[in-house]
Order: C-alpha cells, then structure tokens, then sequence
C-alpha cells in the first residue's frame, strides 16, 4: 500500500475576484526554486489577482514547509504538490513555476493532467544545460553572509537587484531544523533530473497541456539551450539582460507575458 505523502503549505495571496471559466472557478498556483520560498513571487502575484485564486506553495525544506520530510527527487515533491492541492480543493489550476519549481510542475501535469491548466516555466530545472552543481553544493554550504550574499548576486545579471539582508535571511531560513539537510537531498535530485523533466514534457505535449517558457538569455545558473525550443515547441520568450531571476529582472515583462498566456 503506498504512503500518502506529506502535505505543504499553499498559501492564498489573492482572491480572484470570483473570477471562473466555464463555472470553474480559476486557481494559479506559483511553486518557487530551489532555496526560495513563496515571498518570492511578491512583485508578480499583485498582477494576477483580478483573474484568478492566487496560490503560493512551500517545497519541503523552504518557507513554512521547512520541517517537512521528502526524499528530494521530483517525483515526490510534485506527489507532495498534488496531493495538497487536492486535499485543499485547488485542482484544477494554472501552475508559474521557477527553476526547481518549474520541474516541480511539469511532473505534476505528466502526472496528473487533469489537475493542471496551463504551464507557465520561468528557467525551467531539467531542460538548458542543468542547473550547476557549483551552485546548488555552494549554497548548501553557505555560513556567512559575505559568501551569501556574492552567491546570491549571481542569481542575476545586473548585481545591484540583489539587497545585502537577503544574505541574513537566507542564512536565517537555512539554520531552521531539517532546512540544510532537505535542500542537500533536493540539489542531489536535480542533479538527475533531466530525464525525468523531458519525458515530462513529451507528456504534456502529448495531451496538449498549454505551456509557456521565460527564460534569460544570461543565465549562469541554468544556462539555457535554444535547441529546447525546437525539440520541445510550446511558447517561448527569451529575455536579454536577464540571468535566472527573470520574474524578479523583469518582472513587468513576466507578468505581463503570463497575463496573456493565461487569457482569461
């Protein structure tokens, strides 16, 4: 018999103004990267309000989820997202993910297509070059905030988006019981995630799921690879001056791109 897996917080951070398609009552749900947290979608949540339910969810080891236990592969964090938003009556809905949250809900609309929407990839983990493995073993590591706070800046590709407490509050976020442990098991998963995100897009295509790719044109972090575009098809916007924060580098641009994508 299988294990029900653990629920993760999802936060409503705006009510949708009743908003519905068809009476369906319309859900988006921002799932973050890989050491983040749903505070992250601040600057782009506000835009999305008077079209749909605003929706943020906690991975394992991040934001309010810190305590809770996953093996750290893609395949049960997206069991775990699917599973609260079941539990919680968030199905179906549009899913914004970023990096490892963008791998996050590609498996989640393979796995379950009924449950999703419509795809919105911000830098997705699994698809480009891979996300590095300098980067991911770094933050693991992270003790000071000079080492924090220089990690940080190249998340981006103009330094100065990046403010000095930020360092404070990751190093904060990552000292809470179980945090470290969790995004080391999570940054050993994306180190096989490829196979497991481009089958997961073949899926999607195959029952013609909606989706869309942001990606910067800069991006040290996952390097992208326009042959993704070519192989995989979909709608894609290619961000120059933009390294792997495109939502927060441009995040006028982001919103506005989902806005339309979402079209409702």
């Amino acid at each position: 018999m299988s294990k029900t897996p653990a629920e993760l917080a999802v936060t409503s951070l705006g009510p949708g103004n009743g908003n519905s398609v068809g009476g369906i009552a319309q859900k988006l749900l921002f799932i973050h990267g890989f050491g983040a947290d749903k505070q992250g979608w601040a600057g782009n949540a506000p835009a999305l309000f008077d079209v749909a339910e605003t929706l943020a969810v906690d991975l394992p080891g991040h934001g309010v989820s810190v305590s809770v236990e996953t093996p750290g592969d893609l395949k049960s964090m997206a069991d775990q997202v699917l599973h609260s938003l079941i539990v919680s009556g968030h199905t179906p809905c549009h899913i914004v993910g970023h990096s490892l949250g963008a791998a996050v809900a590609l498996r989640c609309a393979a796995t379950k297509p009924e449950c999703v929407l419509s795809l919105s990839l911000i830098a997705p983990a699994g698809l480009g070059s891979g996300v590095s493995a300098n980067f991911t073993g770094s933050f693991v590591e992270l003790q000071d905030e000079k080492t924090a706070f220089e990690l940080l800046q190249t998340l981006v590709f103009n330094p100065r988006l990046i403010a000095r407490p930020l360092a404070g509050l990751l190093l904060a976020n990552l000292d809470k019981p179980g945090a470290r442990r969790a995004v080391e098991k999570i940054a050993s998963g994306l180190n096989n995630s490829k196979p497991l995100v481009q089958s997961a897009m073949k899926q999607i295509i195959k029952d013609r799921i909606r989706c869309q790719v942001i990606w910067g044109l800069q991006d040290n972090i996952n390097p992208p690879l326009k042959s993704d575009e070519a192989e995989f098809g979909g709608d894609w916007i290619w961000l120059d001056n933009c390294g792997h924060l495109p939502h927060v580098e441009h995040r006028s641009v982001v919103n506005d791109a989902i806005l339309k994508f979402l079209n409702i």
